[in-house]
């Protein structure tokens, strides 16, 4: 018997690869807005009494902190370079520059971003994993937030409790760059 419970259509199937990542997706009501159903994931990572969404494909690898050595005039945030199996990447202390103390309790990462001349890393607390955070996680407006990501918010996820920004990234590092020139 076709009732309208046990009823489907192609419109509300799965896509195969989907069903075999075992991703659960809502169907979606005629008219509503899909990004209001679909939790979004994204790579995030924490720094200090927050965490940071950015793209899941952001993020090239992982590392534990590499030996850094120190350059002249460079602002307290701006570790130095660290030679990472023959890469020079620059390093930030993600704390330092967002203005917060490090989770003392969480084991520090380096995150390495880019390839090439645009390779740097960025010193989080605890190790970066991708996430999932449901629509109605979203807050409204703007809590208080680190100076250094002033125009650089896309939205702010509240997650039992702990603030979640999610970040334009290449803003925030066009950010760290002025201010690493300035301060040179």
């Amino acid at each position: 018997m076709n009732t309208p419970e046990n009823h489907f259509s192609a419109d509300t199937l799965m896509a195969p690869t989907a069903a075999l990542a075992g991703k659960l997706v809502p169907p979606v009501v005629e008219g509503e807005d899909e990004t209001q159903t679909v939790a979004q994931e994204w790579l995030a990572f924490r720094v200090g009494p927050f965490g940071i969404l950015v793209p899941p494909d952001a993020g090239r690898e992982v590392v534990l902190p590499p030996v850094v050595s120190r350059l002249p005039h460079l602002p307290g945030w701006l570790l130095g370079i660290a030679n990472v199996r023959g890469m020079l990447v620059p390093v930030v202390d993600t704390a330092r520059a967002f203005e917060v103390e490090h989770d003392t309790a969480a084991r520090r990462y380096l995150l390495i971003f880019n390839h090439g001349h645009d390779v740097f890393g960025l010193l989080v607390d605890g190790l970066p994993r991708r996430q999932s955070f449901e629509a109605h996680m979203r807050m409204s407006g703007l809590p208080p937030h680190p100076p250094m990501l002033d125009g650089h918010l896309v939205d702010t996820y509240d997650r039992d409790g702990l603030l979640w920004f999610e970040i334009d990234l290449d803003a925030v590092l066009k950010t760290l760059a002025s201010r690493m020139v300035a301060a040179a």
